[in-house]
């Protein structure tokens, strides 16, 4: 394929030869134009020229035709020369003139092609060599000049090397650019397909520890670096703390805090701006810090870059890397692309740091709640006991103690109300005899109930059990809801010779 590219040359305009006049005789190149007439091309370019001849007239007329172009040409005796001086100095265009042995021209024509692929070569030739020399052009020779060419034919072939050596340039030109933006290109692509395997891991683990571990791994791996860590701003004190490392000694590291100003770590989280530094040992910004104390003769490659964890104005910590493998420094576009890693490490770290407040305020809350339970059952089981005993106090007062609702039902009634009074809760106040004591007493629970006030009355002999004389003192008061609404009262009946008890007046 390579050899029929470069014979398909025979094929461009430059090289289509008329056989009209002499069908026996090879054809002389015709340069075509706009016009249809012959050109010559001038340039304001200067072209390398390099002739392989004898000193013989050959080498006058090329010079003049090279000078009529606004060249000059360099000659050289012997294939030997020409490859030396092709070494030390590219040539664009190559005239080989001197041609005693076709094998030797189409080896020097490959050696000079490999030295210079973009070289221009030119044979110079008697026409009845042409068919012999057929293999040069194969090596890749550009052009035939018959031997015996005017000073007019050679300004023309001079003319078209130059504007092939010219064409050569200019696609040498655009395909370096192409290469440029086609690595430009591919690195863009590996840099979104290492954040996209970043953000994948980093959101696959809330755990802040373990999201700084995995892209602390991811950047070193990706930069070729085996040193490197990430430090955490601890608000309440304003230190930068080790919370992730890697590299030689990287488990001391863990925990190590530095305050913010202090050491170029917290320079660069205190101005916010990442700092790429080329040589550690004569960097004026360097000391000794958490990531170097054993000093600046630990870097191999004596290159530094610090990145601040920036997310939505709020510092949250730093990213420091070291040590390349290769002990080449960092470069402009590694500090670039660690910023923007340095932007997404912080998007994670905040939400790492958002889910682990979480937690806290949530073991918090849980210990809080378990706490108030714990509280309220213990008070539980305090009101428990204190009801009970309330009950038992009232259940074994002497004194006849009950209760009624506004329908005068009796809700409650200690063991005295039921022997002295025959009170039975579910009972009622209605019913009794007009002349019996406990008709007096439901008249006073009415009234109660009525306008609110506390009633007060004595029995006397009507009732079982009053007391050495016979008589009891009994009070009749309201019970009230939170409204001031009278909902029922309580009964309390005491012997008329209790002292705990008087009614007014006696």
């Amino acid at each position: 394929m390579a050899k029929f590219l470069k014979i398909s040359r025979f094929l461009t305009p430059h090289s289509i030869r008329d056989t009209s006049a002499d069908p026996g005789r090879p054809a002389e190149p015709r340069p075509l134009s706009e016009t249809g007439r012959p050109r010559l091309v001038r340039t304001d370019e200067v072209f390398r020229v390099m002739a392989v001849c004898d000193p013989d007239p050959v080498e006058e007329r090329l010079r003049t035709a090279a000078r009529g172009l606004g060249q000059e040409v360099t000659f050289a005796r012997s294939f030997p020369d020409a490859l030396e001086a092709t070494r030390e100095r590219h040539h664009d265009i190559v005239i080989v003139a001197k041609i005693k042995n076709g094998m030797l021209a189409r080896d020097f024509v490959r050696e000079v092609q490999k030295i210079n692929e973009e070289a221009v070569i030119v044979i110079a030739a008697p026409r009845a060599a042409y068919e012999e020399l057929i293999e040069v052009m194969v090596e890749g020779a550009y052009d035939f000049l018959p031997q015996d060419a005017d000073d007019r034919r050679l300004r023309l072939m001079l003319g078209r090397a130059m504007e092939y050596s010219q064409l050569r340039r200019r696609s040498g030109e655009l395909e370096r650019a192409l290469d440029v933006q086609t690595a430009s290109l591919r690195q863009r692509l590996q840099e979104l397909a290492m954040l996209n395997e970043m953000s994948q891991d980093m959101s696959a683990v809330p755990d802040l520890d373990a999201v700084l571990r995995r892209a602390l791994h991811r950047i070193l791996e990706a930069f070729g670096s085996e040193s490197g860590s990430f430090m955490i701003l601890e608000s309440e004190t304003d230190e930068l703390c080790v919370h992730a490392a890697q590299g030689p000694g990287a488990e001391e590291l863990i925990g190590l805090k530095r305050k913010l100003g202090e050491g170029v770590s917290g320079k660069v989280a205190r101005q916010r701006h990442p700092v790429l530094v080329t040589d550690v040992a004569n960097d004026s910004r360097f000391k000794s810090d958490a990531l170097s104390r054993a000093g600046a003769d630990r870097y191999r490659s004596r290159s530094f870059v610090a990145v601040p964890l920036i997310h939505h104005g709020r510092l949250l910590g730093e990213m420091n890397i070291t040590e390349k493998v290769s002990g080449e420094p960092f470069t402009q576009d590694d500090l670039r692309l660690l910023s923007i890693l340095g932007g997404h490490v912080a998007s994670a770290v905040n939400g790492a740091l958002a889910a682990e407040e979480l937690r806290r305020a949530n073991e918090s809350l849980t210990r809080t709640v378990d706490s108030t339970r714990e509280d309220l059952r213990a008070t539980n089981e305090k009101l428990t006991r204190a009801e009970g005993l309330a009950g038992a106090v009232v259940s074994a007062l002497p004194a006849a103690v009950a209760a009624f609702d506004d329908a005068l039902n009796i809700t409650f009634a200690n063991q005295a109300a039921r022997d002295r009074l025959a009170l039975e809760p579910g009972a009622s106040l209605k019913g009794h005899p007009a002349w019996s004591d406990l008709a007096r007493v439901a008249n006073a629970a009415a009234e109660v109930i009525a306008d609110g006030a506390t009633k007060t009355l004595s029995t006397r002999g009507q009732l079982e059990n009053c007391g050495s004389d016979g008589c009891l003192n009994i009070v009749v008061a309201p019970l009230r809801l939170a409204d001031g609404t009278v909902a029922g009262g309580t009964i309390l009946a005491m012997p008329g010779n209790c002292p705990l008890l008087r009614l007014d007046g006696e």
